[in-house]
């Protein structure tokens, strides 16, 4: 091979190209963000029993940790309590990983969700369950405060929903740290 031959021939160029034109387009498709799929179906059958009262109870702690360690208590946040079925457990995870913003419940599904606040603790109470598995759910938001150059105090929120489940019995308190 003399200096003077170059080292693509204008086919070979053209073949590259397309090539590289190939292989955007696929990881273009490969990026392109999926439909999304349905939210489980609401059943009165799987439901029901929750709609009744019960003698079981749930007392618990919310709080988060921060990066460096710190304790954020949900204080004064409200703490909800769903029925650990498919349509409840769907929606918890979606707003999971959407950091809480999803679509609100259906209002046909309020009617088995308890609410409390937590107290100046993030310590919560609830009573009169019916036996069954359940979700404790929260949203524990806080600002990072920060100081910009001009001396204008600003905060970066951090913090985001947090869930767990729990199992109650009939006359069983359960002790819950949602975390």
């Amino acid at each position: 091979m003399s200096w003077a031959t170059p080292l693509f021939t204008p086919a070979m160029k053209t073949d590259a190209n397309r090539i590289c034109l190939a292989l955007l387009a696929l990881f273009v498709a490969g990026c392109a963000s999926q439909p999304p799929r349905p939210m489980a179906a609401w059943s009165l059958d799987d439901n029901k029993p929750y709609m009744q009262p019960g003698t079981g109870g749930i007392t618990g702690q919310a709080f988060s940790r921060t990066q460096g360690g710190d304790v954020k208590f949900a204080a004064g946040c409200p703490i909800y309590l769903f029925p650990a079925t498919a349509y409840y457990m769907d929606w918890t995870q979606r707003a999971l990983y959407a950091r809480g913003h999803v679509a609100p419940l259906a209002n046909y599904a309020v009617h088995c969700i308890r609410q409390t606040v937590a107290d100046g603790g993030g310590n919560f109470t609830f009573s009169g369950l019916p036996a069954g598995n359940y979700i404790v759910y929260t949203e524990l938001f806080w600002k990072i405060p920060y100081v910009l150059p001009s001396g204008s105090v600003v905060g970066e929120t951090t913090g985001g929903p947090i869930a767990g489940t729990v199992s109650v019995s009939d006359g069983q308190t359960i002790q819950f740290v949602l975390n």
